[in-house]
């Protein structure tokens, strides 16, 4: 046998130490799987450096029988290693450890195969079965250098039988380059078995490693920089696949409530740092707890740490710590700060069993009032809820498509005339799966997705039709208030549309009132303004809905064409706050010098509709009079009520 050609394992090598730097670099040892490959490349590092070494002594010629000896031996041992190594890679990156047999029999089976060949390598030392050396130095292959072939042809064939067992769990990108690892190292194993001068199996094993970092790790999406843990991406992935695989683990979330105050206090750069001060503690309590739990953080102050269930013992203890550490102040820069942070534990999937479910209620458990105290899942999780936010998409699209919303009228009461002059126009939405769903949960969703445009329209159509009506004309209201959203505000076509409704259902632009959110009063939009004068000066009124719930600019009150503002009914518990009172009293005097109506929101017995018709209240809204009723509905009742003039105000119930 003539010299072994040793450069493609000086290519090997240079790739492999590359991949080593590369996993430093860019973080590629935070996670289990990341720390997996590291040390796949690793062992593959090392066997390359040994073969050099091995094959450099064996074209020397003779001499060297011990160190060649040692030198062969460890990277036979080492090669082999290889394929259970990647094997183990597989098994974390698709975390399916609990779907195997007790975890350390199944590492124990694992092994099984290797130590066979550590038992061939041990008695090739007292008589050469594996390799030996002929007289003139030369390497040759024993008769049972098979067995390591063999055991690599083992591990293989479990690896790619593994592989496209949980092919699911996998993106196409992602199975491909994992499956790729086998044709290009099988061609190797081939060539160097039949040609063993070509030294050329590490070559191609480390091309294949190196198609896996870039094609399969891509730690750039999934290692939060600003900490240094894994961040949204990775959790998402890791949860689809516990949710594919049937895991069950533990899951801590940790939400710093006061994220956006702490933020515009210390400012951006600051903040990346204290962030990162948090998830350094946090990674030293997961760490000495032994739960291998794996911490990601996923934005915004947002922690998560997940655990198996295989350490549920020690999850209550790793809770109550961080909790405790959470609770202290911590120093930054000269300051004590106090973190401010909501920790909930949940159990996967017995509480919450899929991943748009878990995000959703993660991100609510900042608006959950601060206690210090530990919180649970099963007590703040509302199934049918997160059933609702996971598929309220289709739930819109379904209801928009289908025509299941429906249009119920408020009527409004005037306290100076004794009589119902108006009403609000209020949308429902009934689904056949889930019922009644609220507007306060399908409204904020169908603004997110932009469906609210067809809503919208929706609901002026109706409610100019029935102002429109002979009916409407038979009652006696003089308007209708109907609600305007932020998106309607900022259409660029809306006061076209709106005169063209006029037209279409022979409306008067003063029957129709326009509401619009605090929100939509503290916007500089020009767009968003000069539809609202345009629309002024067409002749239609407007009210601020809700007056006292948001970011009130007074100064921009004053300055917009409000008829009306509306009183939250927050404002109405005035009974056991005197404080609130004068808040009341004093906002009433506000407006009332702004030459503007007051509607009060949210009367629900007679002692609050005196006590607010004396303060000065315009309009009474609320459950003292009738609930919400469909157009039909709402007809009669209106024609009862104000036609025959026979009811008193206590019986408007």
């Amino acid at each position: 046998m003539g010299e072994t050609v040793i450069y493609f394992d000086y290519s090997a090598a240079f790739i492999l130490s590359m991949l080593l730097i590369s996993c430093v670099f860019r973080r590629m040892l935070r996670g289990r799987v990341n720390r997996d490959f590291f040390y796949v490349v690793l062992v593959a590092f090392f066997t390359t450096l040994i073969d050099i070494i091995a094959i450099t002594l064996d074209n020397g010629g003779r001499g060297n029988y011990e160190l060649k000896m040692i030198f062969h031996t460890l990277y036979l041992l080492l090669h082999s290693l290889n394929t259970p190594l990647y094997l183990i890679y597989l098994i974390d990156t698709t975390d399916t450890w609990h779907k195997l047999i007790h975890r350390k029999l199944t590492l124990w089976i694992l092994f099984a195969p290797f130590a066979l060949v550590v038992v061939f390598l041990i008695v090739n030392f007292f008589t050469p079965v594996v390799f030996y050396f002929s007289s003139n130095g030369a390497y040759q292959r024993g008769e049972d250098f098979f067995v390591v072939y063999c055991v690599a042809a083992i591990y293989f064939a479990i690896a790619l039988w593994y592989l496209f067992s949980y092919k699911s769990l996998f993106s196409k990108g992602e199975f491909l380059g994992m499956v790729g690892v086998f044709p290009v190292v099988l061609t190797a194993v081939l060539i160097q078995m039949f040609v063993p001068e070509l030294a050329i199996e590490m070559f191609a094993i480390s091309v294949t490693f190196l198609f896996i970092a870039l094609i399969v790790l891509r730690p750039e999406e999934i290692v939060d920089t600003e900490s240094g843990l894994m961040k949204k991406n990775a959790f998402t992935r890791d949860m689809q696949r516990a949710q594919i695989s049937e895991k069950k683990v533990d899951i801590i979330l940790i939400n710093i409530t006061n994220y956006r105050t702490l933020s515009n206090m210390l400012g951006y750069k600051s903040m990346r740092e204290l962030i990162g001060k948090a998830s350094t503690k946090l990674n030293l309590i997961n760490s000495a707890s032994k739960s291998k739990g794996e911490v990601y953080h996923i934005g915004n102050g947002q922690f998560r740490l997940v655990v198996d269930r295989h350490y549920s013992d020690i999850t209550m203890k790793l809770v109550k710590e961080i909790r405790e550490q959470l609770s202290q102040r911590i120093e930054f820069h000269h300051m004590e700060l106090d973190v401010v942070a909501n920790v909930c534990l949940a159990k996967w999937p017995e509480e919450i069993s899929d991943v748009d479910s878990l995000l959703i209620f993660g991100n609510d458990l900042n608006d959950v009032p601060f206690t210090g105290e530990i919180m649970y899942a099963h007590d703040l999780f509302r199934k049918d809820y997160y059933d609702i936010m996971r598929d309220i998409d289709d739930i819109l699209e379904n209801a928009v498509s289908g025509q299941k919303f429906e249009i119920f009228y408020q009527p409004i009461y005037s306290v100076k005339d004794k009589k119902f002059i108006s009403a609000e126009a209020l949308i429902k939405l009934h689904d056949e799966k889930y019922g009644n769903i609220s507007p306060e949960i399908f409204i904020p969703a169908a603004e997110k997705s932009g469906i609210i445009h067809k809503i919208g329209a929706f609901v002026l159509d109706e409610v100019f039709a029935f102002v429109g009506s002979r009916e409407f004309e038979e009652i006696g209201l003089e308007y209708i208030e109907v609600n305007l959203s932020v998106e309607q505000c900022v259409e660029s076509t809306l006061v076209e549309d709106m005169k063209a409704r006029l037209e279409k259902f022979k409306v008067k632009p003063s029957q129709i009132n326009l509401e619009v959110t605090e929100t939509v009063v503290s916007s500089e939009t020009n767009v968003m303004m000069d539809n609202i004068w345009k629309l002024f000066e067409a002749g239609f009124t407007f009210s601020l809905d809700d007056y006292g719930t948001g970011y009130s600019n007074i100064q921009r009150i004053s300055q917009m064409p409000l008829y009306i503002v509306k009183i939250d009914k927050s404002f109405t518990e005035t009974e056991d706050n005197p404080r609130l009172k004068v808040v009341v009293e004093n906002t009433f005097r506000m407006i009332k010098d702004l030459n503007m109506k007051i509607v009060v929101e949210g009367i629900e017995n007679e002692e609050k509709y005196n006590a607010f018709a004396s303060l000065g209240a315009d309009y009474i809204q609320g459950y003292y009079f009738p609930k919400p009723k469909n157009r039909q509905e709402f007809v009669r009742f209106i024609d009862k009520m104000n036609n025959n003039r026979s009811y008193e105000t206590g019986e408007l119930k």
